[in-house]
């Protein structure tokens, strides 16, 4: 059986690399913070507490430059107000950011995986063999952003060398199908009677 829209083949293909580069960032971002555990965390929270503030400061200033029509319909003074109270909060409540960006680095790890199930059920009847190892990888990889989300080592081990150990392996798993993806799309073109 062949795929018969080459132009969803050539995005498949293109979401493949941009991942594959997200991956790459994404690993070397766990391997970073499993070398440099807590300076590393805590540096990462600072600068996001800095560029709240800044960004907050900024947009109050600029809803104070608008003239009254605009100042009406802008959402400057409040983003602004709030994100100058984040960044505050970041550097109150740091353990707390740390939970939070454990958060959302789980939902979007789980989000983008099962993506990534859903087009390896897509690619079910175009591959026999491929399909299998992408739907599996994808489900363990779902697996453990769940595990990342729930933290069922609660306390046990600290926070971020947990986050980095599941972004590094889900990262690594996730790297293995884009080069098992982009082999098969592009040894066999989209066609695979295996």
């Amino acid at each position: 059986m062949e795929i018969e829209n080459t132009t969803f083949i050539e995005q498949i293909k293109k979401k493949y690399r941009e991942s594959f580069i997200v991956s790459l960032l994404l690993a070397i971002f766990a391997i970073v913070l499993l070398m440099n555990q807590e300076n590393f965390m805590n540096i990462f929270i600072q600068i996001l507490g800095y560029g709240a503030i800044f960004v907050g400061i900024l947009s109050i200033f600029y809803y104070f430059r608008l003239d009254k029509t605009q100042a009406m319909l802008s959402q400057n003074l409040q983003n602004g107000v709030i994100l100058s109270v984040f960044g505050c909060i970041t550097f109150m409540k740091t353990s707390m950011i740390q939970e939070m960006l454990t958060l959302l680095l789980g939902g979007y790890l789980l989000v983008r995986n099962a993506s990534r199930v859903q087009m390896a059920l897509y690619l079910r009847n175009d591959t026999k063999k491929i399909y299998i190892w992408l739907l599996v990888l994808s489900l363990i990889n779902v697996f453990l952003s769940f595990l990342l989300l729930v933290n069922p080592f609660d306390g046990k081990i600290q926070i971020h060398i947990y986050m980095a150990m599941i972004l590094l392996i889900t990262e690594s798993i996730v790297v293995i199908q884009n080069f098992i993806a982009m082999f098969f799309l592009k040894t066999k073109g989209g066609t695979a009677n295996e």
